[in-house]
């Protein structure tokens, strides 16, 4: 979720690497202070980040953390060029990474861009407690965005947290009510705390929007196998391994729920694939065990 190799990113890094402040022309780009490089330095240092930006902004990435390499040859403490740096790099160095972003938010404190995406890279190491202070801190600063809201979410979710996972979630979607995988998030929430109803609602409103989220398709299948409605809850499964073919928990409650309705062949050849994919899957021995049985 810094400038040496070019890292392979996906869409959500490239959009987290253009939310920085310091890059967009937001106006939230923090200025090197008093100290960090002579003055007569500065114009050509912030010439040289909206360089770096546009050279991100064409999918350069390598340039571009080149370019902020050499904003930090001038001004090492530089924070706009170490955010820059750090999310550049987090992918293939999490350590120096996070480290790059933890320096740019001590030299920048009130940017909240620099906060959330050091949050980021924190829940993206497994920091479950640190992302959340740091998305937290964002947004004492930023309390309308909701993409900070939605980090939020997920690592209180992650933390198994789902009393104050529900509430960030639903900020995100007060801020910006047509995201649907901030939908599903929710949904799922609520399907977890025992709202069914509830739950099958936000899914079904993200699966209409967005029929490709194959985590979505997994856990509306959950719910209805809960409500009882074993056929429905298999197709939905069905749905989820169309959009992910290898989905690990889609295969394996597609054999249980096979099962479940005595259809055991079918469940063998679930399990086949679930055990093809995913030969250590934690839950394949229950499986195995019911099979055994019949």
């Amino acid at each position: 979720p810094p400038a040496g190799d070019r890292p392979d990113l996906d869409d959500e890094s490239m959009q987290q690497l253009m939310s920085l402040g310091y890059l967009s022309g937001s106006g939230g780009a923090p200025e090197p202070g008093a100290g960090h490089a002579d003055p007569k330095d500065r114009v050509a240092l912030h010439n040289e980040l909206i360089r770096a930006g546009a050279l991100l902004a064409a999918g350069d990435l390598q340039n571009a953390g080149a370019a902020a390499a050499g904003v930090l040859e001038v001004d090492p403490d530089n924070p706009g060029a170490l955010g820059l740096a750090g999310v550049l790099t987090v992918n293939s160095d999490p350590a120096q990474g996070i480290d790059a972003l933890r320096r740019a938010a001590e030299n920048a404190p009130g940017s909240w861009e620099i906060r959330r995406n050091l949050a980021n890279a924190l829940h993206n190491a497994g920091d479950l407690p640190g992302a959340a202070r740091e998305y937290r801190a964002a947004l004492d600063l930023q309390p309308g965005d909701p993409a900070t809201w939605f980090g939020l979410g997920n690592v209180l979710f992650a933390a198994g947290d789902l009393v104050q996972a529900e509430p960030a979630y639903r900020s995100a979607l007060e801020l910006d009510p047509d995201q649907p995988a901030v939908q599903a998030a929710l949904g799922t929430t609520l399907g977890r705390k025992g709202d069914l109803a509830g739950g099958r609602v936000l899914l079904e409103s993200a699966l209409a929007v967005d029929r490709s989220m194959a985590d979505a398709w997994n856990q509306l299948g959950i719910l209805k196998e809960k409500g009882g409605e074993l056929a429905a809850a298999r197709a939905d499964y069905r749905k989820a391994l169309e959009a992910r073919p290898e989905h690990a928990d889609a295969l394996f409650h597609a054999a249980k729920v096979s099962l479940r309705m005595g259809e055991v062949r079918e469940a063998r050849e679930w399990l086949d694939r679930l055990k093809r994919a995913h030969p250590a899957y934690p839950l394949t021995p229950v499986l195995e065990q019911r099979l055994a049985a019949d």
